[in-house]
């Protein structure tokens, strides 16, 4: 039996994600601002306690699938369809409490899916059992999202170096998985580069100056996909795997398909400095080096 402090744990969170689950559907869609101050009045001192709450939050809701999120524009704008507790079927069997139905009913049985790097639990719910049907995210990841040469010329644009004034550049370096400020026309070699422009978000590009080529990503959730294909990346340069835990820098940006297929094969997740994927089904793992290694011929 679980002991009491944990219970009252357990049923303090899901309730918070029951208040976040309603406020986001009463605001139907907003930018991180707007869900700050939904994760604000569902949470409380959590969010005041840990600046990286909000964020972590998002990016947990987002895979867990309580909101949608993209950043086509270069600006974080979110949005709700689901409308009420969600069962994903896969695998890894899953189902989430957002409904008072589910907070009065399944409080007991709820654990902790995503933790944060302390881990506080971003997202509650319950590990099933076998599931059938077998939902989507039950596919292999190619069998999810499009191939790269299917969707080249949606995501690619090619641009010359003197058509974007920006206020400030970084490139992504794959040995740090951190985005590092650069100057754009001193950059030797190929890298993923992002570009503050002065009245809007990040725009993402992949340059090649040696070639004297620079590629504008339109989406930026495909970003690290995009290069990938473009650049002398190895699947070890975006992810780390040990044993069977999947592992990513926080910095990588994954198209939401490949995150929740991953999150629908895996135990749970945990969210900070490195995105852990905890013991992924097998076949997830295999699908995903399929899809990375067909853009290598292998």
């Amino acid at each position: 039996m679980p002991s009491a402090h944990l219970m009252v744990i357990k049923l303090t969170h899901l309730e918070s994600q029951v208040r976040l689950s309603a406020l986001l559907r009463y605001f139907a869609y907003g930018d991180f601002a707007r869900f700050c101050h939904a994760a604000d009045l569902a949470y409380g001192d959590a969010t005041a306690s840990n600046k990286f709450f909000c964020a972590n939050l998002l990016f947990a809701s987002q895979v867990a699938g309580l909101c949608e999120v993209s950043t086509a524009g270069g600006e974080t704008q979110w949005w709700v369809a689901h409308d009420g507790d969600i069962h994903l079927r896969s695998r890894r069997p899953k189902k989430i409490g957002l409904t008072e139905a589910w907070l009065r009913d399944s409080a007991e049985d709820t654990q902790p899916l995503i933790v944060d790097y302390a881990g506080t639990p971003l997202i509650v719910g319950r590990l099933g059992g076998a599931s059938a049907p077998a939902s989507l995210f039950d596919r292999a990841v190619g069998d999810i999202l499009p191939r790269f040469k299917d969707v080249e010329h949606q995501l690619c644009a090619i641009v010359p170096y003197t058509d974007e004034t920006h206020v400030a550049d970084e490139a992504f370096l794959p040995t740090t998985g951190k985005w590092d400020p650069i100057d754009l026309h001193a950059l030797r070699g190929s890298h993923l580069v992002r570009a503050r422009e002065q009245y809007s978000g990040w725009a993402y590009f992949v340059q090649m100056p040696d070639q004297g080529i620079r590629v504008r990503i339109t989406q930026p959730e495909w970003a690290f996909i995009v290069a990938y294909h473009l650049l002398p990346w190895s699947f070890e340069d975006l992810f780390k795997l040990e044993g069977r835990n999947l592992q990513f820098y926080r910095a990588v940006r994954l198209p939401a398909l490949m995150c929740r297929a991953m999150f629908a094969a895996a135990s749970s997740v945990q969210v900070g400095p490195l995105v852990s994927f905890r013991d992924v089904e097998a076949p997830c793992l295999v699908g995903l080096a399929a899809y990375f290694g067909e853009a290598r011929g292998l």
